[in-house]
């Protein structure tokens, strides 16, 4: 569905609870050039550097090891954006919490124009 709407060779991915890596390394595995993927464990986000690196996806792949919700807090309305970005939040995540996600997403200037916003549940 997401390579019908994007080239994915140009455009830029914030991946938000990246657990092993699934999602930001099939976003490099299909030549997408700017992937930056929160992750707070830190077995997690050791894993996913790792493994993009071994599979040659280092320069693709930022990993950030943070608490999603710190890091959208303290990334917010700077200049980076992004066309697409993907949350995979833990199923146990409480109502109150999809809610403050989803503020934090739209109201800290993280899409660019026309960028999407993907949330699991």
């Amino acid at each position: 569905m997401l390579e019908h709407r994007f080239d994915m060779q140009f455009i830029s991915v914030l991946d938000l609870f990246g657990g092993i890596g699934s999602i930001c390394l099939e976003f490099a595995s299909r030549d997408c050039p700017d992937i930056t993927t929160v992750e707070m464990n830190p077995k997690h986000a050791g894993f996913i550097n790792t493994t993009a690196q071994e599979l040659g996806f280092g320069l693709q792949v930022n990993v950030q090891r943070s608490d999603v919700f710190e890091w959208l807090k303290k990334k917010r309305n700077q200049s980076k954006t992004y066309d697409l970005i993907f949350a995979d939040p833990p199923f146990d995540m409480d109502e109150k919490k999809y809610n403050d996600l989803i503020a934090l997403v739209m109201e800290g200037d993280f899409l660019k124009e026309n960028g999407t916003f993907v949330l699991e549940h």
